[in-house]
């Protein structure tokens, strides 16, 4: 051990500085630490002095977003083109709620806020929505029809450490952040056929006047407006008869449609003028006495072709309604009855026709901001719409109505997503008495909720007729099937959200 030591102590002996080493070292920190000591005032100097600088520039930065905190403005505002569609609207909005704020809009290179489809570069940015997707729920399936569209409000950056926001333009951020969320919703439910009468009146007779409605009533009878096929007269001009497809419904049959909250009756059908024009007039009567809004049928041609009007959260709704199945009596101009189409299975197609509807639906446009237009149509029991049809809804669309809504083949049909409109080419019996299969047995109450006047969601909810005829919703989880078949011939995959 002795030996190990005594070889240890000359190495370290050997690396203490000697000769030119300890020179060296002597005129870099003085004698005396002397040296030393200044070196280390140097550094106080330097640290001082980095710490000073970086606290003018926080001062300055942070002065001016004080300044900026407190500037009256105007503040300059740049709206991408790309964004203008949507937000341009938000922000007349917002001005008009707010006449005071320094918000001026500019085409400057270098304005104080900006609002684009991406963050511009040097300024702070908060997203928002500007304009809320579509989505439809269908049982288990999920449908995105139109995803979000979103956008950045950009505010210039003021102050490294400190950031001081002005008042006007923090509300008007947040203003747009929260602009649809604050926005109420409207909804609509619309059903499919309804026709008191045959067994239907039967079973009304004896267990009382509502009993086929009572069931599916509280699925509808909330939403802020209502819209339904009436498929028959209601009169006591006539017994309702027990057989054969001549229907007429007692008088009575309206508490039903009360029960419903029913807000607009469809006329425009193959029985509604089974038993001719009187039976007609009474129930256009007694539904006015219900205060129940109708169309697609009058005392003469303007009258049956123009639309029933209503308004709900500050939304204008106008509905109109055609049929083009064989047997009704059709309004002439000096002559009562129903708005009529030519058009196949049962006549060949009419250009004239088609081009009144359009005309019809631009008329209705003009005053209000939704249109919905009601077409009794199709072959019975098929579930795919026919050439013509699919061209008829289009039409109706391109000439403004921003949901087209189809009758009468005893069954659902597919349903159709068209240039950021909705299409139901039938949602399938709904107060009725077939019951020889499930596919007439079955459908759905279209729920949908909309924000000024633009659809933000769709729900098909399904039911069933049972022996009684009397229509009951399908509990939670029950009705998938019916749902899919409608997903399966709409051409629409189950999976993915977005089509």
């Amino acid at each position: 051990m002795s030996n190990e030591i005594q070889g240890f102590e000359p190495d370290v002996a050997q690396k203490r500085p000697t000769g030119r080493a300890r020179d060296a070292i002597r005129r870099v920190t003085g004698t005396g630490g002397r040296g030393l000591k200044r070196c280390l005032g140097i550094m106080v100097v330097v640290v001082a002095a980095l710490a000073f600088t970086l606290a003018f520039v926080n001062y300055l930065y942070a002065r001016s977003a004080q300044d900026y905190a407190s500037s009256k403005g105007p503040f300059t505002l740049v709206i991408d083109p790309r964004a203008a569609g949507d937000a341009k609207p938000m922000l007349d909005s917002y001005i008009k709620a707010n006449p005071s704020a320094p918000i001026e809009l500019s085409e400057s290179r270098d304005p104080d806020l900006y609002i684009g489809t991406e963050p511009l570069p040097g300024y702070d940015a908060s997203r928002f929505a500007g304009f809320p997707p579509l989505e439809l729920d269908a049982g288990e399936i999920d449908k995105v029809l139109r995803p979000e569209r979103d956008y950045w409000f950009c505010e210039r950056r003021t102050g490294f450490f400190l950031k001081a926001r002005n008042g006007d333009v923090a509300d008007l951020c947040d203003y747009l952040v929260g602009y649809w969320d604050s926005v109420p919703t409207t909804s609509l439910a619309a059903v499919g056929d309804m026709i008191p009468s045959r067994h239907v009146a039967e079973q009304m007779e004896k267990r009382g006047v509502t009993w086929p409605f009572k069931r599916i009533a509280p699925l509808v009878r909330d939403a802020d407006i209502t819209l339904g096929s009436l498929e028959c007269a209601l009169s006591d001009r006539e017994k309702p008869p027990t057989s054969g497809t001549y229907f007429i419904a007692p008088s009575e049959a309206i508490k039903g449609l009360e029960m419903l909250s029913l807000d607009v009756a469809t006329l425009a059908n193959n029985h509604s003028t089974d038993f001719g024009l009187p039976p007609l007039y009474d129930t256009i009567s007694l539904l006015d006495k219900s205060g129940i809004e109708h169309c697609g049928g009058g005392s003469d041609f303007d009258e049956a072709h123009g639309a029933a009007y209503l308004e709900a959260g500050g939304t204008r709704f106008a509905f109109l309604s055609y049929n083009s199945i064989k047997d009704s009596i059709d309004a002439k101009p000096d002559e009562g009855g129903l708005a009529w189409i030519s058009m196949d299975p049962y006549y060949p197609d009419n250009p004239a026709d088609f081009e009144q509807v359009e005309e019809d639906v631009r008329r209705a446009k003009a005053q209000a901001d939704f249109v919905i237009a009601c077409f009794h149509w199709s072959k019975e029991y098929e579930y795919h719409p026919n050439p013509s049809m699919v061209s008829l809804a289009h039409k109706a669309c391109d000439a403004g109505a921003d949901m087209v809504i189809g009758q009468h083949p005893h069954t659902v049909q597919s349903v159709e997503y068209y240039k950021g409109k909705f299409i139901t080419y039938c949602m399938g019996n709904f107060i009725f008495d077939q019951r020889f299969s499930e596919q007439v047995r079955q459908g759905y109450v279209l729920r949908c909720g909309l924000k000024k006047g633009n659809l933000v969601s769709l729900a098909l909810l399904p039911y069933r007729i049972n022996d009684l005829c009397q229509t009951v919703p399908y509990g939670p989880g029950r009705g998938q099937e019916l749902l899919d078949k409608v997903i399966e011939v709409s051409g629409w995959r189950k999976a993915g959200t977005v089509i």
